[in-house]
């Protein structure tokens, strides 16, 4: 079915800003490591992919068609999908869509510059920049041979180069967030907009904004919205939160036998919350505490929160966002009551990993994560490839999955950019979105999606701290990808409502 018109390390070295006024929203201009930009060699080479996506996509009446390319792809990955250009015709010679011209295309995304997420929004926006920077001068992703973009005139996807746009938000403020998306829709006329995570409680208004003017968007939700459907032209290809959530809290119920859950989260987290409330009573348990606290005031302290939980005897607790688990790990700590010593079971679904391990330290020791769908470890030849490619486009940037989620969803963008054809339009990129059929790589879970699941995935990689220093603060603990299906979990307990 056709659907309708739609980022504490490295220094900043050159940003040119266009400010509004004070506690507006800045468009960054240019954001770079201290290094040069890591281009690496043309694609042609047959070096330097930032993944290894070879797919299955849907053959209706409108998603493209699949077809198997080689023998060895299929045994890889499953068949790859064709490109559907023939040499003659790989060169746009015209705008077609909001943000199409013939020479380029504009993505934007909005990131923090203030507060505890400032390096967090520094580091997305280096990768972000770098990721572009990179595959700007491909002609195809090496994994995707069959998949050629090149214009022999022109760089970029059909001689159209990605120009992306960086509007910051320097308060947290939901109408912060929404003059960042007026601009990027209204001045900088962005095709679509992506990677909004650092900053998914203050969505609300700015991704209605995008949804209103049919924009585009993946990766940038507010979490509120419904899951895994979302909205007409709002994606988020991977593994949805409920089911990351589910993951979680099964994991510690099945293979931990814990019991009594106590649960903190972000009130626009209830969906999430509600999976979980799911997955306990189903298994037999009992929520014996719920904490409700903003993620965005976390920094401010969790001393309360973590005493409330603490007070109610529970034996696990759950906590559904990155800055209330990190600082309530701190304050539990404090309060001396860390995981390790209490012997309570803790779990973070989507921690950022270095930030946690940077401001919680061995106040997290024990606490299990998520990596959001992203390998923990180069354990297969698709993700060797993405950790090679790493340190060839980005050495001085961490290990962790703000920097991997960047780089895996600009090559996804590329591709799917590219199997939309010369002719790009919105509603032609999400028909691609839509067509993912049991997509399979060597980097993340198979993924479908359909018109009531613009997520796809149903599979994450478990991961736990074990109290050391950076880069060696987290050790394996599923061994791979898991599925509700290992931690005695069913798919519909996940989406109760």
């Amino acid at each position: 079915m056709m659907l309708r018109s739609r980022r504490l390390a490295a220094i900043l070295l050159s940003i040119a800003m266009l400010s509004m006024s004070c506690g507006q929203t800045l468009l960054v201009r240019e954001i770079e490591t201290s290094a040069q930009p890591g281009v690496g060699p043309a694609a042609n080479t047959g070096q330097g992919e930032a993944s290894a996506k070879q797919s299955t996509t849907k053959t209706d009446a409108t998603g493209p068609r699949a077809s198997a390319s080689t023998a060895d792809a299929q045994n890889r990955a499953g068949s790859s999908q064709p490109s559907l250009v023939p040499p003659s015709e790989r060169c746009a010679d015209a705008g077609t869509d909001t943000g199409v011209t013939k020479n380029s295309v504009t993505w934007g995304t909005i990131l923090p510059l203030s507060g505890p997420t400032r390096p967090l929004g520094e580091q997305t926006a280096r990768v972000l920049k770098r990721s572009v920077s990179y595959y700007n001068q491909l002609d195809h992703d090496p994994s995707r041979p069959d998949l050629n973009w090149g214009c022999p005139k022109r760089k970029g996807i059909y001689g159209r180069t990605v120009d992306l746009k960086i509007a910051s938000i320097s308060s947290d403020s939901e109408d912060d967030a929404l003059q960042a998306m007026r601009r990027l829709v209204d001045v900088e006329n962005a095709f679509l907009v992506r990677d909004c995570y650092l900053q998914s409680s203050l969505m609300g208004p700015a991704h209605g904004y995008a949804e209103r003017n049919d924009v585009t968007t993946t990766w940038c939700y507010p979490e509120s919205l419904p899951q895994p459907e979302l909205a007409p032209h709002t994606w988020s290809l991977g593994t949805d939160r409920q089911t990351q959530a589910s993951l979680l809290v099964g994991h510690m119920m099945q293979k931990m036998g814990r019991e009594r859950i106590a649960m903190l989260y972000d009130p626009t987290y209830e969906q999430q919350a509600e999976a979980v409330r799911s997955v306990v009573r189903e298994l037999g348990g009992e929520i014996v505490e719920e904490v409700e606290a903003r993620a965005q005031t976390a920094v401010n302290g969790r001393r309360s929160e973590v005493m409330a939980m603490r007070s109610a005897n529970p034996d696990a607790v759950i906590v559904l966002d990155a800055l209330n688990a990190t600082y309530a790990g701190v304050a539990a700590g404090q309060l001396g009551w860390r995981p390790k010593d209490s012997g309570v079971a803790w779990a973070c679904s989507n921690c950022w990993l270095k930030f946690a391990a940077d401001v919680g330290g061995q106040n997290l020791e024990t606490m299990i994560t998520n990596t959001s769908g992203l390998p923990f470890l180069p354990t297969n030849e698709g993700s060797r490839r993405l950790w090679q490619s790493k340190q060839r486009i980005m050495p001085g940037e961490p290990n962790d999955v703000l920097t991997f989620a960047g780089l895996v969803t600009t090559a996804a963008l590329f591709i799917y950019t590219a199997e939309a054809g010369p002719d790009l339009t919105r509603e032609k990129l999400e028909d691609v979105f839509l067509s993912l059929d049991d997509y399979t790589s060597g980097i993340t879970p198979p993924i479908t999606t359909s018109n009531t699941n613009h997520f796809g995935g149903r599979q994450d990689w478990l991961v736990q701290f074990n109290g050391k220093s950076w880069p060696n603060s987290f050790s394996d603990l599923s061994g791979g990808f898991v599925g509700l299906d290992e931690v005695g979990v069913r798919p519909e307990w996940t989406n109760p409502s």
